[in-house]
């Protein structure tokens, strides 16, 4: 145990100094590299969270037991929709009250935030309780195979693990802020870890159902409050605070209210619609080619959402920066990370076009796996484009340089649409890869790096 503990401690350290190489090490940005490898942490932890429990759910739950689990916890999952425009914003506010040591206002706005969340965590709360907890819901007559009592009853833990965890998520956003978004992470990980403890010996042992999973939800996520809360403790540290009776939160009120929280919002439906390729593969081309699709895209959307998190992990200390003034600084951090990005994104997108056939061969068999080598070279494509952008997205999303922004992802989605609803009769599967890759080609991959380049100075 002390042997496999020090080569954990050893691996650890030497991916801490590679990415600390490949990446950027400045002493403005204390945590960065924490914060990317926890994330890959929280990934990591829940995939094997996943790949345990989804055979137990299926033979503990049966089919309709896990149906409807999924079901509750893609509610929860789409309530964050509502809310997402302050989450974006709330991170630039207080991030901006951080650098400069204004404590008042940082209290202030977490106050503010926390509570927004609690309001709204409520109101989500409340919509669950009348689908599903009252005697007239309609979960319980969608839901018929399984009791009503039991669908009440998860639909009520359902309720009350939404506003456990959008307290948590209060926490997160004021974390980040920070720069302490790895133990954001780390709290994170001990949700999943136990919640896994949980349920594991409720279904096993105790041969419990499915609210008792929902009920590990609550507890994993109350065990990442306390982790969080023991954390701010110990340093002594006060994210609520005292605040002057005379301060002005006016300005605060407008940034979330006004144009730039519309902004925000109206990034995060775009963000997420860029992402609807099963939907709209699905609805135009039928069940069977969105399966295809799926099976080509997948691996490459995780490869995605991995590297993603290294710029996205930026977003505070970009914000600290612009606060500062910096401007030399954050010109020298976009240069590095967008070479970064550059070799990283075409690294994964040639390795994908390759080798992206033989990987989904394993991951569901040869039987199942597409055999069109195009599809995955178009994959690997769309991959290294998906990859570069994110730099040039995440600078002007931090400095709040929102119009150009917004005018470029709504082009990129309302021309990916358009060419994968003409092209999917002539190409199937390979229609949103096509689109996608030629509309960025064709001028959008080069208005990305403008935009990066004009939101240094803007």
């Amino acid at each position: 145990m002390g042997k496999a503990a020090q080569g954990a401690k050893k691996l650890h350290q030497s991916v801490y100094r590679l990415l600390e190489t490949f990446l950027v090490s400045r002493p403005s940005m204390s945590g960065y590299i924490s914060s990317v490898l926890s994330g890959y942490g929280v990934v990591g932890v829940n995939i094997v969270v996943q790949i345990l429990l989804v055979p137990l759910y299926l033979s503990t739950l049966g089919k309709a037991g896990f149906g409807f689990l999924m079901f509750v916890l893609v509610m929860v999952n789409f309530a964050a929709f509502g809310i997402g425009w302050m989450s974006g914003g709330s991170i630039r506010v207080l991030g901006e009250f951080y650098a400069k040591g204004d404590g008042a206002g940082f209290h202030q706005v977490f106050r503010w935030m926390r509570r927004a969340f609690w309001v709204y965590s409520a109101v989500a709360a409340m919509v669950i309780l009348i689908m599903g907890a009252l005697p007239w819901s309609p979960l319980i007559e969608r839901f018929a195979d399984l009791s009503p009592e039991i669908v009440r009853v998860t639909s009520l833990l359902t309720a009350f693990y939404i506003v456990v965890y959008y307290d948590f998520t209060a926490l997160r956003q004021a974390l980040t802020a920070m720069g302490k978004k790895s133990l954001a992470n780390y709290a994170t990980i001990v949700s999943l870890v136990v919640f896994c403890l949980w349920v594991v010996p409720w279904l096993l042992i105790y041969e419990g159902g499915l609210p008792g999973v929902v009920a590990g939800l609550i507890v994993g996520s109350l065990a990442a409050r306390l982790v969080v809360g023991f954390w701010l403790k110990r340093h002594r540290l006060n994210i609520e605070g005292t605040v002057p009776s005379g301060f002005k939160a006016r300005e605060v009120r407008g940034f979330f209210f006004g144009k730039k929280g519309a902004g925000y919002a109206l990034y995060g439906a775009l963000l997420l619609a860029l992402q609807a390729d099963v939907m709209i593969v699905g609805w135009v081309g039928g069940a069977n080619m969105a399966a295809d699709f799926v099976l080509v895209w997948k691996v490459a959307e995780i490869a995605v959402l991995l590297i993603w998190r290294i710029p996205e992990s930026l977003h505070p200390y970009i914000v600290h920066m612009d606060t500062r003034k910096d401007t030399s600084e954050l010109a020298s951090l976009y240069k590095t990370m967008r070479q970064r990005m550059l070799i990283l994104g075409a690294s994964a997108g040639i390795g994908y076009a390759l080798l992206g056939p033989y990987i989904v061969q394993l991951w569901v068999g040869s039987n199942n796996a597409p055999d069109d080598q195009v599809a995955f070279a178009l994959a690997g494509g769309s991959l290294f484009f998906l990859a570069i952008s994110r730099v040039p997205s995440i600078f002007a999303y931090a400095r709040v340089h929102l119009k150009p922004l917004l005018f470029i992802i709504g082009l990129e989605v309302l021309l990916k649409i358009i060419g994968t609803v003409f092209l999917i009769p002539h190409f199937g599967i390979t229609a949103p890869l096509i689109s996608f890759i030629v509309i960025h080609v064709f001028g959008l991959a080069l208005a990305y790096q403008c935009l990066g380049s004009r939101s240094l100075y803007f």
